[in-house]
């Protein structure tokens, strides 16, 4: 009797002081986005030896980002993995290094990102949210369904944009694209039916939804730097041992870190796959990148003045000429 007492006060014990963190993202069931966080949720309840655990709610099951974010400030979700376009619903200018041409390549994003870090973390915190960490995941191309290389080219066919963002629409439209805004669950479907003849969307995102099938020409042109983000509310981070928090804040850290390198891997594979079924990738010259950029620096200062601090944006442009002096 007086071990079942013991097993049982152990048990409540256990109950009652198990803090159950709800992670809502909109990365598909099975991706690499969602092993990842498995992985840091596996490592939180180690950490905490069984205090913490964690639920992920993946695929949009809790709602697209916008949802999310609304669901953590009324409570009902504690933490959100967003995408950088996900984080615009928390401030404007932490999708800033997403602008489309501002920053060229891994090298250039990363040294700039650094640098800014610590504004965007700033931001968050001034928002209500403790960033846990920010992970890479890669660049947004256009797949079309004829050949393009230069903006001309894309003018003259219908391109899909995501539909929660007016701005980013107007941006598009401003500099003479035919845009057709989109939800992501309706793409292919908008794809297949003709309604549009193209997107921008990162390799990995292409191959894992079967889009090259529909879209057989992918320009190799970096339009912009998709980044990923492991955000708790403050309210819920407070709630945390306070023992346990570095090495949480460390381990997750040291996961985000190895994504892109991860990412990377898949999404070269998936090329392999996708031009095996037909994809033809379509070399970018010079003349042409110097066409893109000049028609979308035209086109995203409608955005950037009303939509970005103008420190934030006067920051990371200082660093981007600080990067190219080097």
């Amino acid at each position: 009797m007086k071990k079942i007492f013991i097993i049982l006060f152990v048990f409540i014990s256990t109950a009652a002081f198990t803090q159950e963190i709800k992670i809502g993202t909109v990365a598909p069931a099975g991706s690499a986005w969602e092993t990842t966080l498995k992985e840091i949720a596996s490592e939180w309840t180690r950490i905490s030896g069984g205090e913490i655990s964690v639920k992920i709610y993946s695929g949009g099951t809790v709602g697209d980002e916008e949802d999310i974010i609304r669901k953590i400030k009324l409570g009902r979700l504690n933490a959100a993995a967003l995408t950088s376009q996900g984080i615009k619903n928390i401030s404007n200018d932490l999708f800033a290094l997403s602008i489309p041409m501002l920053v060229k390549d891994d090298e250039e994003f990363e040294y700039v990102f650094e640098k800014i870090k610590p504004q965007f973390d700033k931001k968050l915190e001034e928002n209500g949210f403790v960033p846990l960490g920010w992970a890479m995941t890669g660049w947004v191309k256009w797949f079309t369904k004829s050949k393009i290389l230069y903006p001309d080219d894309l003018k003259q066919i219908k391109v899909a944009v995501d539909n929660t963002d007016d701005k980013i629409i107007q941006i598009w439209q401003n500099i003479g694209f035919k845009v057709i805004p989109l939800s992501l669950s309706d793409l292919m479907s908008g794809i297949y039916s003709g309604m549009a003849e193209g997107t921008y969307i990162t390799p990995y995102a292409a191959n894992a939804m079967g889009l090259a099938e529909y879209t057989p020409f992918m320009l190799e042109l970096e339009i912009a730097p998709v980044y990923g983000l492991l955000t708790i509310s403050d309210r819920t981070w407070r709630r945390v041992n306070d023992s346990y928090k570095p090495l949480l804040i460390k381990r997750t850290g040291e996961i985000l870190d190895q994504f892109y390198g991860k990412i990377t891997v898949i999404e070269n594979e998936g090329l392999k796959v996708m031009k095996q079924k037909g994809l033809v990738s379509v070399p970018v010259t010079p003349e042409a990148v110097k066409a893109w950029e000049k028609i979308v620096e035209d086109g995203v200062t409608l955005f950037v003045d009303e939509t970005i601090s103008t420190s934030i944006y006067a920051e990371i442009k200082k660093y981007i000429n600080e990067y190219r002096r080097k």
